[in-house]
């Protein structure tokens, strides 16, 4: 038993336990039972294969332990030696379909608003105002090294300047709104 499983195992026995009282009070919000995905295994690697079979000989000591150990031995093994289990992997994984991952519920939705998104008509986007059309023009010349220096700058232009033009020009992109 993987610790996925011991996990939604232990989430559906308190819901069972306590679905009882909220059946009661919150009949609408019944909770749904928690499921383990299923991954497809992965590939597997001539070292992996190699402490496959090598774990449970190893006997007596921890598993840190054993790891080292079985490191130890894989990095002084010769290349005959280890291609043999290179072509045992490779034959494991021709036979082994890909594996594919599922995604979870928050990002199968999050993909979801990303298709409508793109999909869907979009909204009009706001109107310009005469202050988004100054800034527009007049931030790339503004003096300072950082953004913040230069709207500050413009601001304190903006406050300063005339400014029919650029609320006459706002009138002109801006169809007005109609009902």
């Amino acid at each position: 038993m993987t610790p996925m499983h011991v996990r939604s195992f232990c989430i559906n026995y308190v819901r069972r336990l306590v679905r009882p009282t909220c059946a009661r009070t919150y009949a609408s919000k019944r909770v749904e039972e928690v499921t383990t995905p299923k991954l497809k295994p992965a590939k597997l690697n001539a070292y992996s294969l190699f402490v496959k079979d090598k774990f449970t000989s190893v006997e007596g000591i921890g598993f840190g332990e054993k790891t080292k150990a079985l490191a130890l031995t894989w990095s002084n093994m010769s290349k005959e030696e280890k291609q043999v289990f290179v072509e045992r992997a490779g034959k494991e994984n021709e036979s082994r379909p890909p594996r594919t991952r599922q995604k979870s519920p928050k990002r199968a939705a999050h993909l979801n608003a990303e298709q409508q998104r793109t999909t869907l008509p979009q909204k009009p986007k706001r109107h310009l105002t005469p202050y988004n059309l100054f800034i527009k023009e007049n931030l790339t010349t503004a003096p300072g090294t950082t953004i913040r220096e230069k709207m500050k700058a413009a601001g304190a232009q903006w406050k300063m300047i005339d400014k029919a033009p650029y609320v006459a020009q706002a009138k002109t992109l801006n169809p007005a709104k109609e009902g």
